[in-house]
C-alpha cells in the first residue's frame, strides 16, 4: 500500500469513529485485516463489524489513482471469512463500500489529513452487494457524496441486514394492522369520528386507509418519547406512561404535551 494511501486510510478510520460513535473493535483498519479472508491473500483497506449489521469491507482510492475501489471491493465479495473475523467468522462478505478521497488528498500528511476529513472534506462513496454471485451495485452511475459525518450515517443505513429488516416489516405491518382494528372496533358507533379522523391523516372517504395511518403514527410518537428518555428528556416513556401492562393514554398525552410546550417541533402537532 502507497504511503499516501495507507496515510488516508488510518486518518478516514479515525474519522469515521469520531463522528460515528462506533467502537474501534468494530472498525478494523490494521494489521487484524492480513489473513482476514479464509484462504486467500485478499486484505480490505477497512472492514467493519457494526452490531446488528452484516460485515462490511470497506475499499478506498485516491481520486489520482488509477485503481477502481469497485473492483476491488467487488474482489472481496462472496469470500468466506477468516476466524480473524471474530464474530464474523465463517459469514460470506455480501456488503462493501467503495469510497474515493477528495482531490487532492495524495498530498495529505498524517497530521493534517484527519482533520482535513472532520473539516467537511467531500467524500465520495458507492455500496456493494452480493447476492449468491449477483453484484448489484448503487447508485449505478457516478457517487454518493458528502462529508464524513454523511458517509458514518449512509453505511449504517444502508448496511442493515435485509433479512433483518423484512421480518422487522413484517411485525410492524402486524401491529399497525391489529391497532387500527382495535381503533375500528372502539369507535365502531362513531362514522363521523372515524372520517374526521381519516380526513386528518390525509385518507378522507377510506377508513381502513385512515386508521392504519393514524396507529403508525400513534407507534411513531411512542418511538420518539422513548428516544428522548433516552437522551435524558424527563417527558415520559412507553415504560413511565403505564398503569400496571397497558399504556395509559393521558399519560402519553401529557407527556406530548410537555415535548410541544418545549417547541420539539413534530408532525403530531
Amino acid at each position: 500500500m502507497a504511503r499516501e494511501t495507507h496515510i488516508n486510510v488510518f486518518s478516514f478510520r479515525e474519522a469515521a469513529l469520531d463522528v460515528s460513535g462506533w467502537s474501534p473493535e468494530d472498525v478494523v483498519g490494521d494489521d487484524r485485516l492480513a489473513g482476514l479472508i479464509s484462504g486467500r491473500q485478499l486484505r480490505p483497506d477497512m472492514f467493519l463489524t457494526l452490531p446488528a449489521h452484516p460485515p462490511m469491507v470497506v475499499e478506498c482510492k485516491l481520486e489520482e489513482s488509477d485503481g477502481d475501489p469497485v473492483e476491488d471491493a467487488e474482489n472481496k465479495l462472496g469470500e468466506i471469512l477468516s476466524p480473524q473475523a471474530g464474530r464474523a467468522a465463517g459469514q460470506i462478505i455480501r456488503k462493501a463500500v467503495a469510497v474515493r478521497y477528495p482531490p487532492g488528498a495524495k498530498g495529505w500528511e498524517l497530521e493534517d489529513a484527519k482533520r482535513r476529513f472532520l473539516d467537511g472534506a467531500e467524500v465520495r462513496w458507492k455500496f456493494l452487494d452480493w447476492d449468491d454471485g449477483e453484484v448489484r451495485v448503487w447508485p449505478q452511475d457516478g457517487y454518493l457524496k458528502g462529508t464524513i459525518s454523511d458517509f458514518a450515517g449512509s453505511v449504517e443505513n444502508s448496511s442493515a441486514d435485509v433479512g433483518a429488516v423484512a421480518e422487522a416489516g413484517k411485525a410492524v405491518a402486524l401491529h399497525v394492522g391489529a391497532a387500527a382494528a382495535v381503533l375500528e372496533a372502539a369507535l365502531g358507533n362513531h362514522p363521523d369520528e372515524v372520517e374526521r379522523i381519516s380526513a386528518r391523516m390525509g385518507y378522507p372517504g377510506k377508513p381502513e386507509e385512515g386508521l392504519r395511518t393514524a396507529a403508525v403514527v400513534w407507534f411513531d410518537s411512542l418511538l420518539i418519547l422513548n428516544e428522548l428518555d433516552r437522551a435524558g428528556k424527563s417527558y415520559g416513556s412507553t415504560e413511565t406512561c403505564r398503569v400496571g401492562k397497558w399504556l395509559d393514554g393521558r399519560a402519553v398525552l401529557d407527556a406530548w404535551r410537555r415535548v410541544l410546550e418545549d417547541n420539539y417541533r413534530s408532525i403530531f402537532k
